[in-house]
């Protein structure tokens, strides 16, 4: 028959070995929350005007690699040699 002692020892051991293990879970479950929250943080537009992909097109709601720039009065600005020169001297 086991003594208080050895009693003590195992219940302790078996702590241990739960706290380990909850540790483990609530570390894995942070890492879960941080990455969705980070994908959630990250959205189209950002992605699009972060990685120069293209233009957001805020009516269509998408990136669009056919205009040079987005206005709020016209829209997509087309890629032409004339609006190029525009946006270097800076007129557009």
């Amino acid at each position: 028959m086991l003594q208080k002692k050895d009693l003590a020892k195992k219940i302790t051991q078996y702590l241990q070995k739960f706290f380990k293990i909850l540790t483990f879970m609530g570390g894995l479950a942070v890492i879960v929350i941080v990455c969705y929250v980070g994908y959630l943080m990250i959205d189209d537009k950002a992605l699009c005007l972060s990685e120069g992909h293209g233009v957001w097109d805020a009516d269509r709601r998408e990136c669009r690699q056919d205009c040079l720039t987005w206005r709020e009065d016209i829209g997509c600005v087309p890629i032409t040699k004339e609006n190029i020169i525009k946006k270097e001297k800076g007129l557009l």
